[in-house]
């Protein structure tokens, strides 16, 4: 009996272990149709090349996509991990698309972020 119990019990705290949700951030290209289609960009939204590295004072924007499963991302908290010193570079969730955020670097350094 102690031993059927002890199997369940791995075998339960083990699927928790692998159905765990693993996020990946990607920088995402904002095309001129997108802008026109799409309510949830606003005024001061622009055009965007999706590339990792992106032009000082342009903006860039992310997402968050499961890569370990098919479960969608309901939500998202960002967070600016590291930034340049002197740098007012925040990041900002786009409301109505809540897996995304954008942000614009003022200061031509490294910024990390984070997702919860």
């Amino acid at each position: 009996m102690k031993k059927i119990l002890l199997i369940l019990l791995v075998l339960f705290f083990g699927a928790g272990v692998i159905n765990a949700q693993r996020a990946k951030i990607e920088t995402k290209a904002v095309t001129p149709y997108m802008l026109k289609t799409n309510t949830a960009f606003t005024q001061d939204s622009t055009v965007a090349s999706g590339l990792r590295n992106v032009a000082n004072k342009t903006w860039c924007y992310v997402n968050v996509k499961n890569i370990s499963g098919t479960a969608a991302i309901t939500g998202a908290t960002w967070t600016l991990l590291s930034k340049p010193a002197g740098s007012n570079t925040a990041i900002t969730p786009i409301s109505s698309i809540q897996w995304w955020a954008k942000l614009r670097p003022d200061i031509k350094e490294l910024i990390r972020l984070k997702f919860q």
